[in-house]
């Protein structure tokens, strides 16, 4: 809705071909869903399956036309519980393996700063390379852009939806470094542990990847 007229708000650009995207975690930020909302005359709707009962953090990013990418949070209790305890990948873990794909996080500095990512002056560089190491030069586009990035702040579930720095173009491949430059769009990037995890389409295949920062 408008908060100025109340007018429910259907007109927006189109960021990553998607007008609306809805990312949903676990309380112990290890479930992790990027879904894509659809307008169907009254308001956007999306089927979201919830794994096993507990609370769930809700996240939507959306451009109206004449504005700037927005972001509102919600949280969800479904059922009666709390999520269950899984093995988190050790904070400062910074290669990991996924499928056949090994993916490095790195920044020039070396650690990650919350004063430098809240100004947008500290980029991430995600790389990736396949068996053997050889290095993944065929990234496409995945949703117009050539990865998505998103961190979460355990505990306060703070989120920062992260753009890549290059620009993307259907029918090119990309690789094997891809940059992100965190913002404090909606305010601070506080200090803390985040779980922060990206998808890419290396050959048109999508894979999520997941690391824990410290950010200081």
């Amino acid at each position: 809705f408008d908060a100025a007229t109340g007018v429910p708000v259907t007109d927006f650009v189109d960021v990553y071909t998607k007008k609306i995207h809805l990312v949903v975690v676990d309380s112990s930020v290890t479930n992790y869903q990027h879904l894509h909302p659809v307008f169907s005359g009254s308001g956007f709707t999306v089927p979201v399956t919830f794994t096993h009962a507990g609370r769930y953090h809700l996240y939507f990013n959306f451009e109206p036309k004449g504005g700037i990418e927005q972001q509102i949070a919600a949280s969800l209790q479904v059922g009666v519980g709390e999520a269950p305890a899984e093995q988190l990948p050790a904070v400062g873990q910074l290669t990991r393996s996924f499928g056949l794909y090994t993916a490095q996080l790195y920044t020039e500095a070396g650690k990650f700063f919350s004063a430098d990512m809240t100004a947008g002056s500290q980029q991430i560089v995600l790389h990736l390379t396949a068996p053997k190491g050889a290095p993944v030069k065929n990234h496409q586009p995945y949703l117009g852009a050539w990865g998505h990035f998103v961190m979460v702040r355990e505990g306060s579930y703070e989120y920062v939806h992260v753009h890549p720095l290059e620009p993307s173009s259907e029918g090119t491949e990309f690789g094997p470094d891809i940059t992100f430059s965190p913002l404090g769009l909606t305010g601070p990037i506080t200090p803390g542990t985040y779980h922060v995890f990206a998808q890419l389409a290396p050959g048109g295949e999508l894979i999520t990847t997941d690391f824990r920062i410290n950010v200081e």
